[in-house]
């Protein structure tokens, strides 16, 4: 990353850079389509962890800020909802058949 520094305020580098992450958004929310029926807008933040799932901190901790911030969004006027940065959370993975945390993944996701 560091051969990029002398082009990060070149705005050609920029634009192609943002172009290139919209395709792949744009890629993924129609694979995410094909394969749920869920249909996603590319135009969101996308938060993607995809990972062996067990009992790391790193993956709970992460579910448990989806959960507080989707809590805050619900308690708020449809004024202040309109100023929220649309965010679109995918957590993948494995879950080890045994595993402790197993029952409650299962429950986050059904």
């Amino acid at each position: 990353l560091t051969g990029l520094r002398p082009h990060a305020d070149d705005p050609q580098l920029q634009a192609k850079w943002r172009a290139v992450k919209q395709q792949a958004k744009q890629r993924a929310a129609a694979k995410i389509q094909q394969l749920t029926g869920v249909k996603l807008n590319p135009n969101a933040l996308f938060d993607i962890q995809v990972k062996r799932i067990h009992e790391y901190k790193r993956q709970l901790l992460n579910v448990l800020g989806i959960i507080y911030r989707y809590d805050e969004i619900k308690k708020m006027t449809p004024e202040q909802r309109s100023k929220v940065v649309p965010r679109v959370c995918i957590i993948g993975g494995k879950v080890r058949v045994g595993n402790a945390v197993t029952n409650v993944w299962h429950r986050v996701d059904g």
